[in-house]
C-alpha cells in the first residue's frame, strides 16, 4: 500500500508541473521551479521533524492520528481555493485545464 502511495504521488509530480508552468511567463518559469522543488523539500522535512516529536512524544501509534489531522487540515485550507478566472470571466473548472506546457517553446 505505501509503494502504491507513493507511486501515485509521484506519477501526478508532472501533471502538476505542467499545469504550473502553462500559467506563468516564460522568464519566470526556472524561479517558479525553484520555489516548487523548495516547497516540496520543506514538506518533507516538516514532515520528518514533526514525525520524530509525534514519535517521541506519543509514540508510533499517534502518528497515523497526526498525520490525518495534518492532512485533513491541507484540505480544509485547500478547499476555499479557485481555479483562475478564464478569458471570458467564468471560473475555469475541470473541463477547461490549462494548456499543457511545452518544454520547447523559447
Amino acid at each position: 500500500a505505501t509503494l502504491l502511495g507513493l507511486a501515485a504521488l509521484f506519477a501526478r509530480l508532472p501533471i502538476v508541473v505542467a499545469r504550473l508552468l502553462a500559467l506563468v511567463p516564460m522568464e519566470t518559469r526556472p524561479v517558479i521551479m525553484a520555489l516548487h522543488i523548495s516547497m516540496i523539500f520543506l514538506g518533507q522535512g516538516l514532515a520528518g521533524a514533526v514525525g520524530g516529536v509525534v514519535m517521541q512524544l506519543s509514540g508510533l501509534a499517534a502518528l497515523g492520528v497526526v498525520g490525518c489531522v495534518v492532512a485533513l487540515t491541507g484540505a480544509l485550507i485547500a478547499l476555499p481555493a479557485r481555479p483562475a478566472e478564464a478569458a471570458n470571466g467564468e471560473a475555469a473548472g475541470p473541463d477547461d485545464p490549462a494548456p499543457a506546457a511545452s518544454f520547447t517553446d523559447r
